[in-house]
């Protein structure tokens, strides 16, 4: 009887981390996507379908998850994936693209790892996905804005400066664009010394 609890508990203890973990979680069968219907619902869970914008049973219609990739991402993760199945490594995280139905990509960042208790020649493996597309945006434009400043500063006809008066009470200039050498006749080094 407590073996069946403790079984019990550890069941449910799973699919509450398997379901509601903000990562999308799945059980990959070499290239393949695993059917639902042959496997029952614990192949993949509903995060792993949201991010990839695809219920589990268009996703075991694949034929590869590779065709779902950005091509780009292809060369790099499958030098490593090869490594994977062959026994070299015991797993890998990747930065990639994967194909949305409606043709745009998201970008994810990916692990790969076998199963726990599992012999290598075991087909299965585990994929964890996490969006992170918002993250790249992001840094994409943060990135842009980093390019339009330098790209603005550097044709600005005169001078502009950031200073730091709160932690400094020399007001000492953190900051100098390049016109400064024309307007006081030192170099941006020796304006911040």
């Amino acid at each position: 009887k407590n073996v069946s609890e403790e079984k019990k508990v550890t069941e449910a203890l799973y699919h509450s981390i398997f379901d509601q973990v903000p990562l999308g979680a799945a059980i990959i069968d070499g290239e393949r996507f695993i059917d639902d219907e042959i496997y029952g619902n614990s192949t993949m869970n509903f995060m792993f379908q949201k991010i990839l914008g695809r219920t589990s049973r268009e996703l075991a219609k694949i034929s590869s998850w590779s065709s779902i990739s950005h091509p780009d991402d292809l060369e790099g993760e499958m030098a490593l994936y090869h490594q994977f199945k062959k026994g070299k490594i015991d797993g890998y995280t990747i930065t990639k693209r994967f194909l949305k139905p409606d043709g745009t990509y998201i970008w994810a960042q990916m692990w790969i790892n076998r199963f726990i208790g599992q012999h290598e020649d075991n087909p299965y493996h585990l994929c964890i996905i996490e969006d992170i597309t918002k993250e790249k945006e992001i840094a994409a434009e943060l990135k842009e804005s980093e390019r339009s400043k330098s790209l603005l500063l550097s044709n600005l006809p005169g001078m502009a400066y950031r200073y730091s008066r709160d932690s400094d009470k020399q007001w000492t200039v953190k900051f100098a664009s390049s016109g400064c050498l024309a307007l006081t006749g030192f170099t941006v080094e020796e304006f911040l010394k």
